[in-house]
Formats: structure tokens, sequence, C-alpha cells
């Protein structure tokens, strides 16, 4: 996956230490939200839809919250619906478990995308 990311976007690209440690290792992260477009053995795209299980220090749950904190399409396969596929994929899972409102990059604390505060 971090390959394909990397093909993805070069300018925000990621490395396996730093997929593990704000992806996989997040006490938030469920495989299900983590949606991912495969061929063979190549991954073509992803869209990361995560919730709340355990609540940030001085938060709850924010059961109405939810977050996509980085979705991704190789550029070989672009412009063919998959981005759009992914994300209404990762947007009805989210839904299914009750989020009402949906954040892109600013899941706190692991934000994955730089951005601007």
């Amino acid at each position: 996956m971090v390959e394909s990311w990397r093909r993805s976007a070069p300018a925000d690209s990621i490395t396996p230490d730093r997929f593990r440690s704000l992806v996989l290792l997040d006490p938030n992260f469920d495989p299900e939200g983590l949606r991912v477009a495969i061929d063979g053995d190549r991954v073509l795209g992803a869209a990361y839809a995560v919730r709340r299980l355990t609540p940030m220090t001085g938060t709850d749950l924010e059961p109405e919250q939810g977050w996509i904190p980085f979705f991704f399409v190789d550029p070989a396969v672009r412009g063919r619906g998959l981005g759009r596929r992914l994300l209404t994929d990762a947007l009805d899972w989210l839904h299914s478990h009750g989020r009402t409102r949906v954040d892109f990059s600013s899941y706190t604390p692991n934000y994955v995308l730089p951005g601007m505060d």
C-alpha cells in the first residue's frame, strides 16, 4: 500500500514506519474502515475511514464524527471512477456506524496529511 501511495501522491509521500504508526497502531484503527482497491497483487487505491473507538484525552467518543484521513488512486487508473467508489464506500461505512459529520484529513491526533489549522 505504501508504494502505491507514494506513486499516487509524491508530494505527500509516506514511509512504512509512519503508516504503521499513524494508521495501523492507532487505537481507533478498524481494518473494516480501510477500503482498498486491489488488482491481483497491486494496490490501485485506498480510502481510510475512521471513527473513535477510544476517546482522546479530554473528549468523548464524538459519536457523530467520522474522518477520512487520506485517500489516493494510482495515476495509472485515474479517471475511471475508482476514487469516487472508494470515497462513497468509506462514507457509507461511516454512516453505517452512525456518523453524520465527516471531515477530511483533520483527524486528531494522527494527522496523516499536512494541512493548515
